[in-house]
């Protein structure tokens, strides 16, 4: 003290350094209470609303990187909805499409195998039931010969309004292809990879199965909840907003990621991810690339779209949208609250990788939001995202570039013939080629939506606002789009649909 009172200088140095000692500090803390705040976004109110009720579906994952799968247990919490009882209960296991070529969806395709067939599954170890405070364990069995409609039998009929709670333990095992199923190098992408509840409709479960072209069959919206344990130095990209991680002494992460009122959850696990983040209008935007650069291109299309189709749809349902570039032989693939993009669009021009995350983004609000039956009527949520794309283009780059987009990617489907009896409308089923699937799906299909734009002088894009305010967590069809335009343009739309949907065109 005397040292400093001779010397005035000593002291202001002394003062200096303890005011940049606290400003660190309170930077560091800043940083931590942001960084915080970025991980846990508070849900919009229509998503908490829409969450309440729902099933839950509660998972404990581990990746074994080595030897190239994941352990889970899970339990799902389950209300018999409808008037009818049920002799069991059904889950799809999707993974288990992949175990032999003769039911893979991409067995064959030498984008998404390039060295050839490899096998995955889904190996279901024990089962579980608890009902009435009781639990026993139950056995299980497949109605499919590719043991994707896993049948848990029930001793007694499950009532209506009654609640079940459903425990598996199973090994996920990753086949070696370039798919948002699959793991390449150090790289493991998990969609469709959990059990799921199957789809109730009608009084009976839906057992599509996972075909070649198109997507499997979502089901309704449930609640998630994620732990998941990764090893150390991989990040994790998936749907739903990261609510807690923790790092164990050996360096594991366990990451929980919570998802309300989704209909699957989509997950990408690598250690050559990096991550970029930001909020924007109380949403967590994230986007993860290989490079910083990279996912800082992810991220400034996914706040421009987002606010695009906010702006137009409604309100981005979810508290956080993530982007992540990932190995994959597609273009992408989407979950509720999540895009994946392939990795290999990052060396096209900014355009292709753009219009591929919007219309990725776009499935925010057409499959996910406001659900459809992507195996009976496709074009209803692809169609919807190709038009969005259009909407996207005009909004942002002017009228000019979105006629030119509308002539260079929709109007050519117009202009060619198609083999077999397929036509825009038609279930998967119907389709003999991926080609011909997005001439007619993506092109032709998105041109009724033009038509019909058009016809009311474009305005479509407020029938479109209100049909996803109507139909919002729920699963709407054909009869429900046809009813919702009528409603709101006073105009009779089938026959233009019917032109455009159900008839065979050729040139």
């Amino acid at each position: 003290m005397d040292t400093l009172r001779k010397r005035p200088w000593l002291l202001l140095l002394s003062m200096i350094s303890s005011a940049l000692v606290l400003a660190t500090l309170i930077c560091l803390i800043r940083v931590v209470v942001i960084a915080q705040r970025m991980d846990a976004p508070k849900a919009p109110t229509v998503l908490q609303q829409a969450a309440q009720g729902l099933d839950q579906i509660i998972i404990e994952a581990e990746l074994d990187a080595q030897n190239r799968c994941m352990k889970v247990s899970q339990t799902l919490t389950l209300t018999s909805k409808g008037e009818q009882e049920r002799d069991e209960v059904v889950l799809r296991t999707w993974p288990n499409a992949f175990q032999k070529p003769g039911t893979s969806p991409v067995a064959g395709d030498e984008s998404i195998c390039p060295d050839g067939f490899s096998a995955g599954s889904l190996v279901v170890s024990a089962a579980s039931l608890e009902r009435n405070g009781q639990a026993q364990n139950i056995s299980h069995r497949y109605l499919d010969d590719a043991k994707t409609v896993l049948s848990l039998p029930l001793d007694r009929p499950w009532q209506p309004e009654e609640t079940l709670q459903v425990t598996l333990q199973y090994t996920v095992y990753f086949p070696h292809i370039q798919y948002r199923f699959g793991w390449w190098e150090d790289t493991f992408m998990a969609g469709q990879a959990f059990a799921v509840p199957a789809l109730w409709q009608n009084g009976a479960y839906r057992t599509d199965a996972y075909l070649p072209i198109g997507d499997p069959l979502s089901g309704e919206c449930a609640n998630y909840i994620l732990h998941l344990a990764v090893p150390k130095g991989y990040a994790c990209a998936a749907t739903g907003t990261m609510t807690g991680l923790r790092q164990s002494d050996d360096g594991w992460m366990q990451y929980t990621l919570e998802a309300p009122a989704v209909r699957e959850m989509g997950l990408v696990i690598s250690p050559a991810l990096r991550k970029e983040a930001r909020i924007v209008d109380g949403v967590l935007l994230q986007a993860f690339a290989p490079k910083v650069t990279d996912a800082n291109r992810l991220l400034k299309v996914a706040e421009d779209t987002l606010s695009c189709f906010s702006s137009a749809y409604g309100q981005y349902p979810y508290g956080t949208f993530t982007v992540c570039a990932a190995p994959m032989g597609v273009s992408g693939a989407e979950y509720p609250g999540m895009a994946m993009v392939a990795q290999s669009l990052l060396e096209t021009d900014d355009k292709t990788l753009e219009y591929a995350i919007v219309h990725e983004a776009a499935h925010q609000w057409w499959y996910s939001l406001v659900g459809s039956d992507s195996v009976t009527h496709p074009w209803m949520d692809e169609a919807l995202c190709e038009f969005s794309l259009l909407e996207y283009v005009g909004d942002k780059y002017g009228k000019a570039a979105r006629e030119e987009l509308r002539h260079s990617r929709i109007e050519p489907s117009m202009r060619v013939t198609v083999a077999g009896q397929a036509t825009p409308g038609a279930p998967l089923d119907y389709f003999e080629t991926n080609t011909d699937y997005m001439v007619l799906v993506y092109g032709r299909a998105a041109s009724l939506l033009c038509a019909m734009d058009d016809w009311l002088d474009g305005k479509l894009g407020n029938v479109l606002r209100q049909y996803a305010k109507t139909h919002a967590f729920s699963i709407a069809d054909r009869e429900d789009f046809v009813r919702l335009v009528q409603e709101e343009t006073g105009m009779d739309m089938e026959p233009l649909m019917i032109d455009y949907l159900d008839t065979y065109l050729i040139n």
